[in-house]
């Protein structure tokens, strides 16, 4: 279903009985996503930190630079959709992971901590 909302207007074929299923969707799967995301990186709390701020660095500057450009009337094309936006998001955010990871000094074996890889 999630690939399904990406691909189509999921408003739009659902109709006007379903309205508010998207907010219903989310609060109810908030609470367990959480739990799950707790449960994986309760020994990893230094893997959390940077997962979160990856994903809300992405989102910052991707928001930034939208509105800079909005506001200097460039033509974004593709990139005022909401779907691209999303993809462009992910795709910065785990290269801001990645980068977070490779650079730990942690991870490398400078203070002794464990090496994942």
């Amino acid at each position: 279903t999630l690939i399904y909302s990406m691909m189509t207007d999921v408003d739009a074929s659902l109709g006007p009985d379903y309205k508010g299923w998207d907010s219903f969707m989310f609060s109810s799967l908030s609470l367990p996503v959480a739990l799950l995301f707790g449960y994986l990186l309760m020994d990893m709390l230094n893997y959390g930190i940077m997962l979160v701020t990856a994903i809300g660095g992405a989102a910052f500057a991707l928001q930034y630079l939208i509105t800079l450009l909005q506001c200097r009337e460039v033509d974004l094309g593709a990139v005022s959709e909401q779907k691209v936006q999303a993809l462009l998001m992910v795709v910065l955010a785990v290269l801001a992971f990645l980068t977070q990871m490779f650079t730990d000094p942690e991870r490398r074996g400078a203070r002794g901590g464990p090496c994942l890889v």
